[in-house]
């Protein structure tokens, strides 16, 4: 037993150690989007997309850890973090709960980041829209990630093919 909730509790620190590191990126993020440094930004979210897919990768294995964990334990498949620690021996069971605390306080601090780079991109949309119309662009409707409709301005363009 004290096998298995090893290997979990030591995947647990990674998946701490990777949303810290999600968060810092976050965070580089952030710092270049308020200092109008936009030629990096694709460096920085190619680096957020890297880590999301460590984390999803990790995930899939906790997933898997924690269900033999709750075979053991007897508990249901669906078991929670919170469930088997409830039920874990000691020390695992504040181990575990230690864990999920942590886990929780990290998750909170980087969505609230997320969220403020967020609204940084959609008042740099915003401002973006309407540069472009005060030059003169041509508002366009198109489909948005959710299916809603969102205006786009795309300025009159003019190609010079022999440049």
């Amino acid at each position: 037993m004290s096998g298995i909730l090893g290997d979990l509790s030591r995947l647990l620190w990674e998946q701490r150690e990777l949303i810290g590191l999600l968060e810092y990126r976050l965070e580089v993020q952030q710092l270049l989007t308020i200092a109008g440094r936009t030629e990096r930004l694709g460096l920085a979210v190619t680096d957020v997309d890297a880590i999301l897919e460590r984390i999803r990768m990790s995930e899939d294995v906790r997933l898997g850890i924690v269900a033999e964990c709750a075979v053991l334990l007897k508990l249901g498949i669906g078991a929670s973090l919170r469930d088997l620690s409830g039920v874990a021996p000691e020390p695992w069971n504040f181990v575990l709960m230690d864990h999920q605390t942590a886990l929780m306080q990290l998750v909170a601090a980087t969505e609230e980041i997320a969220a403020t780079n967020r609204e940084l991109a959609a008042k740099g949309i915003a401002e973006s829209r309407r540069g472009f119309e005060h030059m003169g662009a041509v508002p366009v409707t198109a489909y948005g990630r959710t299916g809603n409709r969102t205006g786009l301005a795309l300025p009159p363009t003019l190609i010079d093919r022999d440049a």
